[in-house]
């Protein structure tokens, strides 16, 4: 869930086009961490609320201020 919120925030994407992409995308499914094409949808659309309202605010700010973290300790 954590790459593709990170993905649709980066694409400007809505639900249910980013797990349309990222099914269709092989780029995106290699962010994700798998080694082989996935031919099926990761979630349901519908799941990106659900956990947007699970983890809330602070825990998406959690999530982006991690990545960039992690981007800038990795100096690429």
């Amino acid at each position: 869930m954590v790459s593709l919120l990170i993905l649709q925030h980066i694409h400007d994407l809505y639900d249910e086009k980013i797990v349309k992409a990222w099914k269709e995308n092989p780029y995106f499914q290699y962010f994700s961490g798998y080694d082989e094409i996935q031919w099926s949808l990761p979630v349901d659309s519908s799941s990106f609320v659900k956990f947007r309202k699970k983890i809330g605010p602070k825990g998406m700010e959690a999530i982006f201020n991690s990545t960039i973290t992690t981007a800038l300790n990795s100096r690429l």
